[in-house]
């Protein structure tokens, strides 16, 4: 799953809250770097703040909906940007205001997030770990470090 969040302490937290369980968070700070993630992977599903520092968020949920490459991806807003309907009639599928906890995040991927298919390599951490480019977010097993 692919994690779209410009403050590294949250993208923490969402790596935490996913550690033991069947998601392996790929995490970049900016638009710009989750087009290189979805240019070579297609997660399960984004959990998107819709607040990353100047970037349009907005545009980008919409154009990914709208697109036939990426439109069944569920999108999972998780933002401090009180405006769920927006939210929803651009395309998201969950649509939360932060904080988030762990029981909520891992509930809505449970819900929404699109199972990998047996045979679809691209999937990988490894393929992650070459998207994603500077390692940037990326999980420490995910740099080649240890657990």
């Amino acid at each position: 799953m692919l994690v779209i969040e410009d403050e590294p302490q949250v993208r923490l937290v969402y790596e935490g809250y996913l550690r033991n369980t069947r998601y392996q968070p790929i995490s970049v700070g900016n638009l710009r770097h989750a087009a290189t993630v979805l240019d070579r992977i297609m997660p399960g599903a984004v959990v998107l703040d819709i607040l990353l520092g100047g970037e349009d968020s907005w545009l980008w949920l919409a154009q990914t909906k709208a697109a036939s490459r990426t439109h069944a991806i569920p999108v999972i807003v998780a933002s401090e940007a009180e405006d769920p309907r927006k939210g929803h009639a651009l395309g998201a599928d969950a649509y939360f205001i932060k904080p988030l906890s762990r029981d909520v995040l891992v509930a809505a991927l449970n819900r929404l997030a699109i199972p990998p298919a047996k045979t679809d390599r691209n999937t990988s951490s490894e393929a992650g770990s070459r998207a994603a480019g500077d390692g940037e977010g990326m999980l420490p097993a995910q740099r080649g470090a240890g657990p």
